[in-house]
């Protein structure tokens, strides 16, 4: 909450990003570092679309997201797509 109230968005805002960043807790330590990373760098910058497929993304499984974020297996959705992307890219070589 700290976070939100120090880039000045709205109460509602503040709730939104309090309840997103306790679904980014998972049970696979990597995968928490990689949602909080997005929703922390990305979430408040993206559209409306990118948004909504961040929560799509956080209703899935731990191993078919992290399969997602290794590219084990190919997302065929396009804002999701660009979601993981973001999401990979601080931590790709």
């Amino acid at each position: 909450m700290c976070l939100a109230l120090s880039k000045n968005i709205s109460e509602e805002s503040a709730i939104e990003l309090s309840q997103l960043r306790w679904h980014c807790r998972r049970g696979v330590k990597e995968l928490d570092v990689v949602l909080s990373n997005y929703l922390d760098n990305h979430y408040l910058k993206s559209d409306l679309n990118l948004q909504l497929a961040f929560k799509t993304l956080l209703k899935l499984e731990d191993p078919i997201l992290m399969s997602f974020i290794l590219d084990y297996q190919q997302n065929d959705d396009t804002d999701e797509k660009q979601v993981l992307e973001k999401m990979k890219k601080p931590f790709s070589k």
